[in-house]
């Protein structure tokens, strides 16, 4: 689903890869590989060679991908960025505050959890005091 996704929010005209679509996604170009093969034997996807460079293989969705696009539920992270957009502020920061108390329980705190599929979003650490 993520990698269809990835695929249809290319610009129009551009010629998409193996290792943009495993950057958008944020997986390795060979486990997007496979998972491209299952999308191609699927009908999803068509990979063709089209720029000047015949190394280059492009990846592109079909009729049936683009159909397949037009049914895919809304992505859990995506509903949860929605309702978190409209939350009163106050309830974010206790919603904040209760999720570092959870990483300092876990004793989490030193672990890298940068945001797996929004790289966008920025972070920022709240300061302890």
């Amino acid at each position: 689903m993520l990698c269809l996704k990835a695929i249809s929010e290319f610009t129009e005209g551009t010629e998409v890869t193996v290792v943009m679509v495993a950057k958008s996604v944020q997986l390795s170009a060979p486990t997007v590989s496979r998972i491209l093969d299952k999308m191609e034997k699927s009908g999803f996807i068509v990979r063709e060679r089209k720029s000047k460079d015949r190394r280059r293989l492009c990846v592109s969705l079909t009729k049936s991908g683009w159909q397949r696009i037009g049914n895919l539920p809304t992505p859990l992270h995506e509903q949860f960025l929605k309702r978190l957009e409209i939350l009163d502020p106050i309830e974010c920061l206790g919603l904040l505050k209760a999720l570092e108390r959870i990483v300092e329980l876990m004793d989490a705190e030193d672990l890298d959890a940068s945001p797996l599929l929004t790289p966008e979003l920025e972070v920022s650490p709240v300061s302890r005091q």
